[in-house]
């Protein structure tokens, strides 16, 4: 943007200008009669007194500073862009806090002031302590300074405009000087350099046409020439070629052009390692360094320089030389007396030197090679089994192999000097064959067929024919090389092998067998003729794949296949040996037995399936009827088994509980309740006392359940302790409390579609108690920690030794939940109520025991058995269970028993160690007048915690004092 047209940056007043204004606001302030007029200046966020009028009685110090939203006359007029008058601040609300009021300024009349470009610069203002009626008067007065002033504002502008313009045309004269000066150097200097430029290209030239035909033995000495005179048109001490070697690691001399008593460097270096910067930049992106000055070397040149330094270099220039977009070769050029300039003009030049180098010691490597080569192809050619020959374009022959005689028992001169010898001696019934080939590959570079021909002792040979096209250096075309092979013994076996092949395919067909091979890199899949036929596929409707096969598998019997061929790559010992379905394109359905053998490699990699295929529809439909006839005589048996009816039941009853020993009237009792419920889903409540079996007959439940097929979950209500029990029932969230490091399931999730034990039911706390009742209602819950609702299907079977009525009434079991658990209540009885099951269990023990301790028990005494029975067994069969180990542990050949204590049918009263220990809490409760807590209470005595206390005495159904009134009353 022009500088005359805009000014981001308004100009500051002149002082002649200042004092002008500063005339006009006092004229204008002692004309119109007001103590002060102001000239202010907008210079957000304030506003500054800019001109005061030199009045008695103005309250305002020019350069004072205000905030544009403190209220003042002024920002109004500013913001608003419009003149203002107020006759009397006080009678107006919206001026209460105009801080011009509090310097008795009451009477305001102002106009804006702005720049030509409608920017505001501030306003022109009188102010009075009391209405001015004078002042509107002299409005117009005011009107005609405020147009001067902005008048005034023009000006300024302009002249600064003006004066910017001014400055932008010296400064513009002043770079016309400097580059007229520039221009002039430059074009000297390009002088200079297009005379550097034609010399060098002429050099270029001769060094061109020296190499062209150029001996190799002269090679190396004519390099090292152009080489120090590409060093003395540059005037540097140096010049060499490098080759790179060993994949860019190392770098040789391989020529170099400098006086003998310049180099320190190496013939041999590892460029990579001393001049690692040089590599990337040269080597390995091909780009040209020139350095003036090792100072001009980047940060991550450090080792570079340090190597450069070592060898006394202070300005180089280095070319990479690309060839098939590989840098194998460098040209470098550098001073160690002096900093060298180095032109771009003649840099890029330097490249098209290093490409005729390198051109000429390619093509010098080529010549060697071939030389090397002809001579390797001939030492090759004369001790090789076959028989090689070249033809010339014309038909003559160039070489022939000596091997020639040995297959067609010609020599080597006789085809040389009859080239027609070759066409001679092949079959009349193969000649067109040959001619055919010949005709149809002209235009190719190589062909290949096989073909018969006669000996010279008239015996017939199988040639493998291959030749291909030879061309020179330039491409002219100079004939065949050819090479032919005897193949008559392969031929033989191809013979013999197509007969053997005819004869499997005919065995295969009878026996509705097929081989397959699938070659597990290419994921080709072979199939014999007989596999189409099973499948019910022509060849061309088959792609020949495994994926395409696994179309026709029965598609409930794809996963059992791929399972197979699965294990079958991965494991070696596996056998691949399975049976399936398939679908052919008819509809029909075929069963067929698949069986294969993998081949790895040496790193234990599967390469090869091979493997047969076998209809066996028919031997699987024979074995259907006979397993429709199993079926006829099994139902035949069955109904002869029928004819028992009650004696079965019976058996049932007392053999399916394997784990249930008894054949009393009460255990049987328990036994049919547990099949009446076991097939429905109902709560069960199995009471009884301690050591009795109860979870023996709630497995009992589940196992003739239709729940069985999963496994029962069984939770311990007493072993757990209570701030524990409700995430091991419900499961608990990460982080849902202290010490809940990771997400858990509870026992009711993990129950799901299965049973759920929960033994010992009455010590759950009332909370528990709630929230169980709500499983059962509907089978919801929640995750402690979480918020989501989980819904499962449990079957629930409660235990307890307590009586959860009574609990009820003493308020310590939910009446509710009770009633939900108590669906159908199934009572254990103890052992003492069914002692005639006390010799079967004994024994059923002694067994058990006799297994584990290696001891065998021929007889128990009568006696012994007597004393068992007589017992009252407190401890129930758990108590008889440790008797008779007790009684193993000490007992040879006959069982000898020692019971807890004397006596037989002892008729103290048994109570369980709960009881005891309630009967013992409350004694305490009604010594101390059922106080807990403090000195000498219930607590203190029984030497526990207050807190302890309470949760035992919750367990254990005893109230506290509050509950036992009520419960009284």
């Amino acid at each position: 943007m022009n500088i005359t047209e805009s000014l981001e940056k308004k100009p500051d007043i002149p002082n002649e200008i200042r004092e002008k204004w500063q005339q006009i606001i006092t004229l204008i302030a002692k004309t119109v009669g007001v103590p002060a007029g102001l000239i202010m200046k907008s210079d957000p966020p304030q506003i500054e007194v800019f001109l005061r009028s030199e009045t008695k009685g103005n309250p305002y110090k020019q350069g004072e500073r205000s905030d544009l939203n403190a209220g003042l006359y002024c920002e109004k007029v500013i913001t608003q862009r419009s003149s203002l008058l107020i006759p009397n601040a006080l009678d107006d609300p919206a001026w209460a806090k105009n801080p011009d009021i509090e310097l008795g300024m009451t009477y305001y009349l102002g106009f804006p002031l702005t720049w030509p470009d409608n920017e505001i610069f501030g306003t022109i203002c009188i102010l009075d302590s009391k209405n001015n009626p004078q002042g509107a008067a002299y409005k117009e007065l005011i009107l005609e300074f405020r147009q001067i002033i902005e008048n005034d504002l023009g000006s300024v502008l302009e002249n600064t405009r003006q004066n910017a313009h001014i400055e932008e045309l010296r400064h513009y004269r002043d770079n016309l000087k400097e580059i007229l000066y520039e221009s002039t150097d430059e074009l000297k200097r390009k002088s200079n350099l297009l005379e550097e430029r034609l010399r060098f290209e002429e050099m270029i030239s001769d060094l061109s046409a020296k190499f062209i035909n150029l001996p190799n033995d002269r090679i190396d000495r004519e390099i090292g020439l152009s080489l120090e005179q590409i060093g003395t048109f540059f005037h540097v001490d140096r010049c060499r070629l490098f080759e790179i070697l060993d994949e860019k690691k190392h770098a040789r001399v391989v020529h170099t052009g400098h006086k003998s008593h310049v180099g320190k460097m190496p013939p041999v270096f590892e460029i990579k390692k001393i001049l690692p910067w040089t590599c990337r930049k040269v080597v390995q992106s091909g780009d040209c360094i020139s350095i003036t000055s090792l100072d001009e070397l980047p940060e991550d040149a450090a080792a570079d320089k340090k190597t450069f330094q070592k060898w006394g270099a202070k300005s180089f220039m280095i070319m990479p030389i690309i060839v098939n977009g590989s840098v194998d070769y460098v040209i470098s050029v550098g001073s160690i007396h002096k900093e060298v300039f180095w032109p771009n003009e003649l840099i890029s030049r330097l490249r098209l030197v290093g490409d005729i180098f390198v051109n000429v010691l390619n093509r010098r490597l080529s010549e060697l090679a071939l030389k090397e080569a002809e001579t390797e192809y001939r030492t090759l050619a004369e001790t090789t089994y076959d028989w090689v020959y070249w033809q010339n374009p014309d038909g003559t022959l160039r070489y022939v192999s000596p091997s020639c005689e040995r297959i067609t028992g010609y020599t080597a001169h006789e085809f040389m000097k009859t080239p027609a010898l070759l066409d001679k001696i092949t079959m009349a019934e193969d000649r067109d064959l040959v001619a055919r080939h010949c005709h149809e590959n002209a235009g190719k570079d190589t062909m290949a067929f096989q073909y018969r021909i006669r000996r010279k002792d008239r015996g017939v040979v199988w040639i493998d024919h291959a030749c291909k096209k030879v061309y020179g250096r330039e491409g002219e075309y100079l004939g065949y090389r050819v090479s032919n092979r005897d193949i008559t013994d392969r031929k033989t076996i191809e013979v013999e092998l197509k007969k053997s092949r005819e004869r499997l395919i005919e065995a295969q067909r009878i026996a509705s067998l097929g081989n397959w091979d699938l070659n597990l890199v290419t994921d080709e899949l072979f199939w014999s003729q007989e596999i189409f036929r099973i499948f019910g596929l022509e060849s061309e409707d088959f792609e020949g794949t495994y994926e395409a096969f696994l179309q026709y598998v029965h598609p409930d019997d794809r996963k059992v296949v791929k399972k197979a061929v699965e294990l079958s790559l991965t494991d070696p010992e596996y056998h691949y040996d399975i049976y399936h379905r398939i679908i052919r394109p008819d509809g029909n359905e075929r069963i067929v037995h698949e069986r294969a053998e993998v081949l790895f490699d040496k790193k234990r990699k599967p390469f090869r399936m091979s493997g047969t295929v076998q209809d066996i529809t028919s031997q699987k439909k024979m074995e259907k009827r006979l397993e429709d006839q199993l079926a006829e005589i099994n139902r035949l048996k069955q109904r002869l088994e029928e004819e028992n009816v009650y004696l079965r039941k019976e058996i049932n009853l007392l053999h399916t509980h394997d784990e249930i020993i008894g054949q009393s009237k009460t255990i049987r009792k328990v036994l049919k309740q547990v099949e009446q419920v076991a097939p429905t889903s109902s709560a069960v409540l199995v009471t009884g006392e301690t050591g009795t079996g109860k979870e023996l007959i709630a497995r009992a439940i589940h196992r003739l359940s239709k729940r069985n097929d999963r496994v029962m979950v069984v939770v311990n209500c007493a072993s757990l302790p209570s701030a524990l029990i409700e995430s091991e029932l419900f499961g608990r969230e990460k982080g849902a409390y202290t010490g809940a490091l990771t997400k858990q399931a509870g026992r009711f999730e993990i129950a799901h579609g299965s049973t759920i034990l929960l033994d010992e039911i009455g010590e759950l706390s009332l909370e528990l108690q709630a929230k169980l009742l709500r499983v059962l209602q509907d089978g919801c819950f929640e995750r402690l920690g979480s918020p989501r609702t989980i819904k499962v299907d449990v079957r629930i079977i409660a235990s307890t030794n307590r009586d959860l009525a009574e609990g009820v009434r003493m308020g310590t079991f939910r009446e509710d939940l009770y009633y939900r658990l108590n669906v159908f209540p199934i009572q254990v009885p103890p052992l003492r109520d069914r002692a005639e099951d006390i010799p079967l269990l004994s024994w059923a023990f002694i067994n058990e025991f006799s297994e584990k301790m290696g001891k065998r028990i021929k007889s128990v005494p009568k006696r012994v058995m007597e004393t068992l029975n007589g017992y009252a067994w407190p401890g129930n069969i758990r108590e008889l269970r440790n008797v008779i180990e007790q009684a193993m542990i000490i007992s040879e050949g006959t069982l000898t028993v020692r019971l807890p204590r004397e006596g037989i049918n002892d008729s103290a009263e048994t109570i369980t160690l709960d009881e005891a220990e309630a009967r013992h809490i409350t004694n305490i409760l009604e010594r101390t007048g059922w106080r807990i807590k403090g000195r000498q209470g219930a607590a203190e005595l029984l030497g526990l915690k207050p807190s302890t206390l309470y949760t035992k005495m919750n367990r254990l159904g005893i109230p506290n004092k509050r509950k036992k009134e009520t419960l009284r009353t």
